[in-house]
Order: C-alpha cells, then structure tokens, then sequence
C-alpha cells in the first residue's frame, strides 16, 4: 500500500482511538479532539511509531488514574470529572513531543529521539509517581523540606510514588528501544531526562504552583473553588497551575537531555 494509504489508515485508526478514549471517559471532547490532532501530525511527521509510544503513555496513565480511584476519592486526591483530561492537560503533556517531531522531520537529526523519549518519559513517570504514590501508606513528604503534608498536595512525594516513577522512566527507554525509535546510548540519556523531569515537576509544584485553601474543610487544593466555594490563595503564582508545572517539567527533561548530548557526544 502506498505510504499516504498507510498516513490515511493510521489517521482513521487514531480518530477511532480518540472516540474510545472519550467514551471510556479518559478525555472529554476538547481532549480528545486535541489528542487526534497532535496524534495525526506526529504520524506524518516523525512517523506512527512515535504515535504508538506516546499511546502507551496515555492507556497506562489513563489506567494508572482509574486504579483504586474510589480510594484516591476519599483522600480528596483523585483527578477531577473522574480522570478525563482536557485540552490544556493533553497540551501540557504533548505539545513538546509534537514540537520535537516537526524538528526531527526537518532535520533528521537522530540526536532528536533522545530528546523525545524524555519528553514522553516525564511526564509519564510523574502521572505514575502520583497515581501510585497516593496510595503509599506512608505520609507523603514536601520535596524541598521533607515535612510532611496531605496526599495529592503538588511537591509532595513518597518513596513509592518516586521509585514507581523511576521505574515508568527505565521502561519507556526499554520500549524506545525495542520499537527501533531510538538506540541504547540516546535511551540512556532520555530516561536520565525522565528522572529530571520527575523530581523538577514536584520541585516546581511545592515551589511556584499556585495553592489554595479551603474556607469549609481547611484542606489544601489546586481549585479556586472547593466545597462549592471559593478558596484563598496562599502559596505560589496564580498563573501557573499544573498544567504549566508539567509543561515547565517537560522543557527541564529535554533541556537535560541536551546537555547530556553536548557534552557526552
């Protein structure tokens, strides 16, 4: 079959794709239609397999979100609209791949999949960390001073939730390899940029990330509204939400990366 027969598959495969994704309520409509998109550029551009990695990524998150979500629930913890991402989600978190594959359509330059498996590794291995880390049964820490403090507060981390995403990284530059994207040396280094990833977007999220308290039931949150009131700011910029702190995480992996690669190569 012709390679724009195969484009034109893959296109329709992916658009099926994001119509189960919103049907099994892993995105609303904005999300689904924003996945598709980036999907469909990335398949004519750095090609399917790219696809198909970051798909990986997106059924395991996806899963990792629904696993135990009633007790997530509880803890107050849990995604909101029961785990459905949205367009600014589905941007923070693939904007930077969709950026790194243009580039390497251009260029060719085989340095660029270094680049992209950390992009998909970071964010990857933080939704792991989290989804996971919520149910240590120790209390999570503050990365920048180790106190302790609520479940699901941003910058707050447990042993599970870090080797779980530590883990997440390892694997998706295994599968990096094995899918023939990228080779040992450039996986190597694209789940270094994993790691960064991780532990910057918990760093970024104790320490910039807007935070707000609750005026009903004290706790704290991301929402401007909880209990079904509005909440006080009181720590951090309140244009920079999550979205952003994983967007600013997935710069800082594939800065990393290049870094590594200047100097190493």
């Amino acid at each position: 079959m012709p390679s724009l027969g195969l484009d034109l598959l893959f296109s329709l495969g992916l658009i099926i794709v994001g119509y189960a994704s919103y049907r099994a309520k892993a995105t609303d409509v904005s999300g689904s239609l924003a996945a598709m998109l980036i999907g469909i550029i990335i398949g004519f551009t750095a090609g399917w397999l790219w696809v198909i990695y970051i798909l990986v990524f997106l059924v395991a998150g996806s899963l990792a979100t629904h696993f135990r979500y009633n007790e997530k629930a509880k803890l107050g913890a849990a995604e909101e609209k029961g785990g459905r991402r949205g367009v600014s989600n589905v941007l923070a978190n693939g904007s930077i791949a969709l950026l790194l594959a243009i580039l390497y359509w251009a260029t060719k330059d085989w340095y660029i999949t270094g680049m992209f498996v950390a992009a998909v590794a970071s964010p990857a291995a933080d939704t792991m960390a989290t989804e996971f880390g919520l149910l240590s049964k120790t209390s999570p820490r503050m990365i920048t001073d180790f106190t302790p403090t609520q479940p699901g507060r941003s910058g707050g981390i447990t042993l599970l939730g870090s080797l779980v995403g530590l883990a997440t990284s390892v694997i998706f530059g295994i599968l990096a390899i094995l899918m023939g994207i990228t080779d040992l040396s450039l996986a190597a280094i694209g789940i270094i940029g994993g790691f960064v990833g991780v532990f910057l977007d918990s760093f970024l999220g104790a320490t910039l990330q807007s935070l707000y308290q609750c005026y009903v039931c004290q706790r704290y949150t991301e929402k401007k509204l909880h209990c079904n009131k509005p909440t006080k700011r009181i720590h951090g910029y309140s244009l920079i939400d999550n979205n952003i702190v994983n967007l600013l995480a997935g710069v800082g992996a594939v800065s990393s990366v290049i870094l590594l690669e200047i100097f190493l190569f």
